[in-house]
């Protein structure tokens, strides 16, 4: 299924919750995948090939 193209009402009624549960959720998720990017990409540039110009 393309969850990606589900309004919030029809998510919410596959997993029998609010709507507003549903953004909440979606909203959250963002958050923590936008954190968990932004500390890979971090620790990425710290490292010594990424200091050379290499990805690794």
């Amino acid at each position: 299924m393309a969850w990606e193209v589900l309004a919030h009402s029809d998510i919410a009624d596959v997993l029998a919750i609010s709507p507003g549960a549903v953004k909440q959720r979606i909203h959250r998720a963002r958050k923590n995948l936008t954190h968990e990017y932004n500390r890979l990409d971090k620790k990425q540039a710290h490292t010594p090939a990424a200091q050379k110009g290499g990805a690794w």
